[in-house]
């Protein structure tokens, strides 16, 4: 063992010469637009810096050596999307680039009133500004970076009805609603799709994330005239968002001192399995059951911690706590434990208790692997006795299973908590960008670009409607581009208003439309909006049927063929564009409990807005069919009844 040292520092003084001249070659020089504002010297110990308001924490699992951290401005960057104006600083950790483990990137950034801030990195392959983990707090936004690259941060204003601009906003994060999160994520994975509580969750979140202030809740689109198949899209994209919200804020909660217990217990309580198929929904292996585990690893793995040997004067303790020293063969730093560790929490493929057990097989490894060679337990027994340690009987199984139980009890109270944390972050990362994912498909879906199409089907060479305005009734006054919300129709009748969703929600407008004539007379006209077009005859004028009455019939349950008698009342309430609302209660005819109950939109054409169900009453009005619908669009039930 000694020869073996000796020739390893041999060979590093014959190294170090060219080892020297590699390293003045490869150091990187500031690149074009780039102004050097700091460097320093990290480690295990010295791991923050600060320069000019920028400051930079790296977790304990980052460096386990010297290594020169630089930070520099940049400039000549593209803006945003185009618009927004970045303040970007570059970060390098010589000879690093994916971190093991993560680093806290705070950039100060003032906001005026009005304003969001925001977060991205430049990404040198696509020219492009990616979306990153970020919070704002107290005047700066903080980074979660899992690599060191271009970041920078910047504000946007009220033209946050745009989706892509929303995809890099800081994201809040709090333990608040943690319950509701594990409540939510089980629930979900039990019944197979995202459940009212992931809704409810991303409602809250969308209003504190965007400013919208918006009941976005079915309700809203009904009233503003939506379609159903839109409602239904939306209902689907907003519970997804919710169950991503939901993991997110669970692993992000498992980094939290305070709080990563009580996650522990809920995420054990419910059962592994839960949260691999509640992973399972967002189609994201980042979020697989083992991903989950290190939201309690640190809790419900055995601490193992047995009592330490006290009072033992053993030489073979000394050598034995020689051999694990820092710069001795046996030593492995915070970051060896993470690059060692980390693989096994992205392999989907183990379950929790998998997961628990593989970690533990390497932390016992490790504790052992002294005793399996007598040359290394001679030698270190030598440094021991040179070193005035003496005393103790002859070794034994006893002394080596106490004192590598020991370690292994040090370890998991002390470097491997700091580890388990590291993953966590890193993990907790990934579901920010799974988090982002689905908020920006959910804007998407909001900021849809919406067109209403006229036209006259009594056409014959010149329209009637010719250089008629087609406007809505009633235009918020805080609408500034009134004339983007009205248009004048062509000799053919035809003309086109356009919005986005979202807009057209945050301005509150009513789905009336008023068609002024030359002569200045004025006809009402109410629509029902399907995205992303709504074809509008300005001349079609139906005598409209009306479907009240009470109807009788059978609900045939799909999956076990039972036959339920069902009631259902329907009662007309008032007309509205194309057709009216009416209030309608299906019943189970011995319970009493009801399959549908509110009030709802139905079409010209029989068609019903009813979310969970495809309703459709029969032309004539004297009867209807309705599948029933799950949280997966699944039929679970056919009716038919017909009026009395």
């Amino acid at each position: 063992m000694k020869q073996k040292l000796l020739s390893l520092l041999l060979i590093a003084a014959m190294l170090l010469p060219l080892m020297a001249g590699l390293s003045a070659c490869g150091k990187a020089g500031s690149k074009p637009g780039q102004t050097q504002i700091g460097s320093a010297v990290m480690n295990e110990e010295n791991r923050s810096y600060e320069t000019k308001g920028v400051k930079i924490l790296l977790s304990g699992t980052v460096c386990d050596e010297d290594t020169v951290l630089t930070v520099s401005s940049v400039k000549n960057l593209p803006a945003v999307l185009g618009e927004y104006a970045v303040t970007a600083y570059d970060f390098q950790l010589e000879g690093v680039n994916e971190l093991s483990g993560t680093a806290e990137i705070n950039i100060p950034l003032s906001l005026n009133e009005g304003e969001y801030p925001a977060a991205a990195y430049y990404n040198e392959d696509t020219g492009e500004w990616d979306p990153v983990a970020s919070e704002y707090a107290d005047g700066y936004v903080k980074i979660t970076a899992d690599h060191f690259s271009t970041y920078g941060v910047f504000t946007v204003t009220r033209a946050n009805t745009r989706a892509a601009a929303l995809k890099y906003s800081c994201l809040p994060y709090s333990t608040k609603n943690l319950d509701a999160c594990v409540e939510a994520l089980v629930n979900s994975a039990q019944g197979g799709s995202p459940t009212a509580e992931c809704a409810d969750i991303a409602t809250g979140y969308i209003s504190d994330v965007m400013f919208w202030g918006l009941d976005i809740g079915n309700t809203l689109m009904e009233t503003a005239g939506l379609s159903s198949e839109f409602i239904d899209a939306h209902s689907d994209k907003l519970g997804y968002l919710g169950l991503a919200i939901a993991a997110y804020q669970a692993t992000r909660t498992a980094y939290n001192d305070e709080q990563s217990k009580g996650v522990g217990i809920a995420m054990k309580a419910a059962g592994q399995w839960v949260f691999g198929k509640a992973a399972g929904l967002l189609k994201s292996s980042v979020m697989s059951a083992s991903m989950f585990s290190i939201a309690f690893v640190d809790y419900t793995i055995n601490k193992f911690a047995e009592e330490a040997i006290s009072g033992r004067e053993d030489i073979y303790k000394e050598a034995f706590n020689l051999y694990y020293q820092r710069g001795e063969d046996g030593y492995r730093s915070a970051k060896e434990w993470f690059d060692l560790l980390y693989p096994l929490f992205q392999n989907e493929n183990l379950s929790e208790s998998e997961l628990k057990s593989s970690v533990d097989n390497v932390v016992t490894q490790y504790c052992n692997q002294f005793w399996q060679d007598e040359s290394v337990v001679a030698y270190y027994f030598d440094q021991a006795t040179k070193m005035g340690w003496s005393g103790g009987g002859g070794l034994n199984s006893r002394i080596q299973r106490e004192l590598s139980a020991e370690l292994r009890s040090t370890l998991y109270n002390g470097t491997l908590v700091s580890v388990f944390r590291s993953i966590s972050m890193k993990i907790a990362n990934e579901n920010d960008a799974q988090l982002r994912k689905q908020l920006d498909e959910y804007t998407r879906l909001m900021n849809q670009v919406v067109t209403l199409s006229f036209y006259d089907s009594s056409l014959a060479k010149t329209s009637d409607y010719k250089d008629c305005k087609v406007s809505f009734k009633k235009v918020p006054a805080r609408i500034i581009d009134k004339e983007k919300w009205q248009c004048q129709l062509d000799e053919k009748g035809n003309g086109q208003i356009q919005f986005r969703v979202f807009a057209y929600l945050d301005a509150g407008f009513q789905p009336t439309l008023t068609i002024t004539d030359k002569d200045s007379s004025k006809r009402e006209l109410k629509i029902l909006i399907d995205v992303p077009e709504t074809k509008i005859d300005v001349a079609k004028k139906e005598e409209k049927i009306n479907y009240s009455g009470t109807y009788t019939g059978i609900l045939n349950v799909t999956e076990t063929g039972k036959e339920i008698d069902v009631t259902t009342e329907v009662t007309y309430e008032r007309d509205f564009g194309d057709g009216a609302y009416y209030k309608i209660v299906c019943s189970n005819n011995e319970t009493g409990s009801t399959y549908i109950n509110n009030s709802y939109f139905v079409r010209s054409t029989g068609e019903a807005n009813i979310a969970g169900a495809r309703f459709n009453f029969s032309q004539d009005g004297q009867s209807f069919s309705a599948t029933m619908l799950d949280f997966n669009k699944k039929a679970w039930g056919i009716i038919n009844a017909e009026k009395r």
